[in-house]
């Protein structure tokens, strides 16, 4: 790919090259920590905190994962505005168990 460059020419050499990365579009989405996300054959999800009787509970949730960005994923479908990810100690859950929110 070539582009014009718009700075001085003593900063450039002859055939030099630079890594580059083309952003071709953005839309807002929700994003996880990689680790907030669990991979069963086919299937990834998540476990959101749930209000029932009072009481919070995890509730897995199946989430169709868009790119990775850095460390977190970035989710194309599944969450919804205000759903409160659990991103620690994943490996422990069961759906319907009883959690402690902390923080956050």
């Amino acid at each position: 790919m070539k582009a014009p460059v718009h700075t001085s020419p003593e900063l450039l050499r002859n055939a030099q090259m630079i890594i580059a990365r083309v952003i071709w579009s953005t839309r807002p989405m929700a994003v996880v920590p990689l680790l907030a996300v669990t991979r069963q054959g086919e299937e990834s999800f998540v476990y959101v905190v749930r209000k029932q009787n009072g009481m919070a509970l995890a509730h897995r949730t199946e989430v169709t994962l868009g790119d990775t960005v850095g460390n977190n994923y970035s989710i194309a479908s599944g969450l919804s505005a205000g759903d409160r990810v659990i991103v620690s100690a994943t490996q422990f859950l069961v759906d319907g168990m009883p959690v402690m929110p902390m923080g956050g």
